[in-house]
C-alpha cells in the first residue's frame, strides 16, 4: 500500500519517491534543478536537534534544506505493516 506525505513529515531513516514539487515555491525551482525530480529518490539523513534544518540525501547529493522549504515536496512510499 503506497502513502503520501510532504518531505517535512519523512522520519529520519526512511526512503520515499519524490511524487512532485511545486514550482511555485520560491524554493521550488532550485530544487527541480539540484536533481529532486519526480520518480527520484529521497531519504532523510540527519534532523538538527531542535528540528530545523534537515540534511537529506538525493542519490549522491546531500543537502541541507529548512522545513518550511521541504514541505514543497510530496513524496511516495510504500507503507510497512505494523505488528
Amino acid at each position: 500500500m503506497k502513502g503520501i506525505l510532504s518531505l517535512d513529515c519523512l522520519p529520519c531513516g526512511r526512503v520515499a519517491r519524490v511524487l512532485d514539487v511545486d514550482a511555485n515555491h520560491a524554493a521550488g525551482e532550485r530544487f527541480l534543478a539540484l536533481g529532486l525530480l519526480p520518480g527520484g529518490e529521497v531519504t532523510v539523513d540527519r534532523v538538527a536537534p531542535l528540528g530545523d534544518p534537515i540534511a537529506i540525501r538525493v542519490g549522491s547529493l546531500r543537502l541541507a534544506i529548512r522545513r518550511r522549504d521541504a514541505a514543497c515536496i510530496r513524496l511516495t512510499f510504500e507503507k510497512r505493516d505494523e505488528p
